[in-house]
């Protein structure tokens, strides 16, 4: 008590009863190979492998629209057999599924257990009151932690970075209202 604790402190503590072996392999499964743009994309990253929310953070930041990401509604359709991966960072343009399943097997490749949330976000209604519609879906992604638990990001580029986890909701909006998590 009284001891200042980092979050990276928190993690290596290994006292974490479900991040077992078989917890690991299964939320860092990946196809046979990482999409090649999106290893030469984590390659690029400045990544301690020693501060893993530190990874997963630059992971999702990496999808910034000043790294020319955009977000669309409508992205570009897939050819037959083309990959969801490749198609974002060949065209730079996707929306929350794109970003959130590169960011999954971004995050994967580095051994953070991670899988995709879904939900919807909200619009303000006249009265004060949030509206939830069907025509709203939204996805992220949560990473797991040991002694953390699932810590929610969001690298959508329609929003500054993402949401934090611990029901901590911190969205900064450019361009449009960031949608806001329904949990």
């Amino acid at each position: 008590p009284g001891q200042r604790r980092t979050i990276a402190d928190v993690i290596k503590s290994k006292n974490d009863p479900i991040y077992t072996e078989e917890f690991v392999e299964n939320y860092t499964a990946l196809p046979s190979r990482l999409p090649e743009k999106a290893q030469k994309a984590l390659d690029m990253l400045d990544i301690n492998k020693d501060n893993l929310y530190d990874a997963a953070y630059k992971v999702a930041q990496s999808f910034s629209e000043e790294k020319d990401f955009s977000y669309a509604k409508r992205p570009p359709r897939f050819l037959k057999g083309e990959d969801i991966v490749e198609k974002l960072f060949d065209t730079k343009i996707g929306h929350c599924v794109y970003y959130s399943t590169a960011m999954i097997m971004m995050t994967r490749a580095l051994k953070i257990p991670s899988r995709l949330a879904a939900g919807y976000f909200t619009i303000p209604g006249k009265d004060g009151k949030q509206i939830i519609s069907q025509s709203n879906p939204y996805c992220w992604v949560e990473c797991y932690f040991p002694n953390l638990g699932w810590v929610m990001f969001d690298p959508s580029p329609r929003q500054k970075i993402f949401v934090v986890g611990g029901g901590e909701e911190a969205t900064i909006p450019e361009k449009e209202p960031a949608p806001e998590l329904v949990k």
